[in-house]
């Protein structure tokens, strides 16, 4: 899924960035959450039209990716490099950021997810884009270099350093590789970029499926709650695309796009990676429905109280995010890790 993402999904986005002119932080907090969500997404949608799948694996995903990428991603792009933060992308990304999290909190508290409720989840989306577009042309953010571009470059910096660790992953992988290098470069055959964009979608939903039937099997055998590996197993897997572009944009002085990476992913992958696959149901289906999606009510409290903590501490620090400070994130992630595995979320 990494190479797929990475040397041919991202590459494709990025040639959509250009042709549509988006500014950094819009092409971050759309196209970009987009590309590193479609894990979230695919996972969402197995999780409700597979047989005997849940419905709370889906949501389990999205909300628990959604608390790494506020502190684990946000945590190690800080180690990495220190973050100065803009005060107008934080009021702009949080404020967005804590609505999403009402909005789902509201839909799901009840266990039950009706279409309109869907349909709001999918709506409000729609809305942040719009005043992400406006915001873009009320501060005449300069259309520099989008994030999609820079992960992609400081990919290419990586795979080719060489290392046994590099050439064992070579090795393994070569098979897959030589099946996957048959797509065309995007980058190289512009005009091939939707089929490129498509194929790629195909390959990686077909690993998420491979992933949800995996997690729902190990949940069975080992007697636990779906929702439990779901908030932590996959959310961490499914959350590896941010951490690398956040990661890269830290390391290149790109602290604001690597933020609005994070936060714009989480916006996007609770209102439409859960939203969309959820709407879609109840046009076909009726209302989504069962005890596992309330239960999952604590952690999506623990989110919302999650951004009042973050922006407190980005306060405190005067919007400069350290190497310290990120290694306060991590423990409150490890926190909320056990707080999960115990049974208090």
């Amino acid at each position: 899924m990494y190479k797929v993402m990475e040397e041919y999904f991202i590459r494709s986005l990025d040639n959509i960035a250009q042709y549509f002119n988006l500014s950094p932080s819009v092409a971050g907090a759309t196209l970009m959450a987009f590309g590193t969500s479609v894990p979230e997404l695919s996972i969402a949608l197995f999780a409700l039209f597979l047989p005997n799948a849940h419905a709370s694996t889906g949501l389990g995903s999205v909300v628990g990716s959604a608390m790494f990428q506020s502190f684990v991603v946000i945590g190690i792009a800080a180690i990495v490099k220190k973050l100065s933060l803009d005060w107008g992308t934080i009021v702009r990304d949080y404020t967005f950021y804590a609505i999403a999290v009402l909005v789902l909190l509201l839909t799901v508290q009840d266990g039950v997810i009706t279409f309109l409720e869907a349909f709001t989840l999918v709506t409000t989306y729609g809305l942040y884009l719009g005043v992400l577009l406006s915001w873009s042309r009320i501060t005449n953010e300069r259309h520099s270099t989008t994030p999609i571009r820079l992960v992609e470059s400081q990919i290419d910096t990586f795979n080719s350093k060489p290392s046994l660790l590099r050439s064992i992953w070579v090795f393994t992988t070569k098979p897959i590789d030589f099946f996957i290098d048959l797509m065309p470069n995007p980058e190289k055959k512009p005009k091939a970029t939707v089929l490129v964009f498509m194929l790629s979608l195909i390959i990686m939903t077909s690993l998420s499926y491979i992933l949800v039937i995996s997690s729902e099997s190990i949940a069975e055998q080992i007697n636990i709650p779906p929702a439990i590996i779901a908030l932590t197993v996959l959310a961490g897997g499914s959350s590896l695309p941010e951490l690398i572009g956040s990661t890269v944009l830290s390391h290149k002085d790109k602290g604001t796009m690597a933020f609005s990476n994070a936060i714009g992913s989480n916006v996007f992958a609770l209102l439409v990676s859960f939203g969309l696959p959820v709407f879609l149901f109840t046009i076909f289906n009726g209302p989504v429905q069962g005890d596992g999606i309330a239960n999952v009510t604590p952690s999506i409290l623990a989110l919302l109280g999650s951004i009042f903590l973050l922006v407190f501490i980005f306060l405190k620090s005067k919007l400069v995010v350290d190497k310290p400070i990120g290694y306060v994130l991590l423990f409150l992630y490890l926190l909320y890790m056990i707080a999960v595995y115990t049974g208090i979320l």
